[in-house]
């Protein structure tokens, strides 16, 4: 029997792809920020935008947004959602920052090692956060895995809630009623 969760259809190719190309453009924003602009012969001075910022910062909300959709989809509880949402973007801020990659050549060059230490660490840490988008999106759509998202865990300790079966105030309360109740017909008697 198949798990109705994981259904890959013929359209994961395409959109993954699509998908791909997001991540490669949030992955070096800068070049592909100068590049639109050179296109559109818009001096930089003239623009309404001028930094690759806005790349990163559209891109992590668009991450966010989606994640948060699939995740309500998925039935899930409303904080909880948006605790994943929230953390994918966080996760999405760090992968698409911009200008980590340009300044790595340059790391090498510094003398200063708390500045190599630095780069480098920021380098790594936007890879990984990249690749950690590139593999929850490759699992949800490559291999149909649609609750990936909703089973991510999350590093926020605010966004775990707790789901109790019975609210304890509700418990007590019918258990307090009750033997009010027994009392009231023992004093009666």
């Amino acid at each position: 029997m198949s798990d109705p969760n994981k259904t890959p259809d013929w359209w994961c190719v395409p959109t993954f792809a699509v998908w791909l190309v997001y991540l490669f453009v949030g992955f070096m924003p800068e070049p592909f920020f100068l590049h639109i602009q050179e296109l559109a012969r818009v001096a930089q001075r003239n623009a309404m935008v001028n930094r690759p910022a806005f790349i990163t910062v559209f891109f992590a909300g668009y991450m966010a947004f989606f994640v948060l959709r699939v995740c309500r989809r998925e039935k899930v509880p409303e904080m909880d959602a948006l605790g994943r949402a929230i953390q994918i973007g966080v996760a999405a801020l760090v992968a698409f920052l911009p200008g980590v990659i340009s300044v790595l050549p340059y790391a090498a060059q510094t003398d200063v090692t708390e500045q190599k230490v630095a780069i480098y660490v920021l380098a790594a840490g936007k890879g990984a956060a990249w690749l950690y988008l590139f593999w929850l999106l490759f699992r949800f759509y490559c291999f149909g895995d649609r609750r990936v998202f909703a089973e991510t865990s999350s590093v926020f300790p605010s966004s775990y809630v707790h789901h109790p079966k019975e609210t304890p105030g509700e418990e007590a309360g019918q258990h307090s009623e009750a033997a009010g109740a027994e009392k009231k017909q023992t004093t009666a008697k």
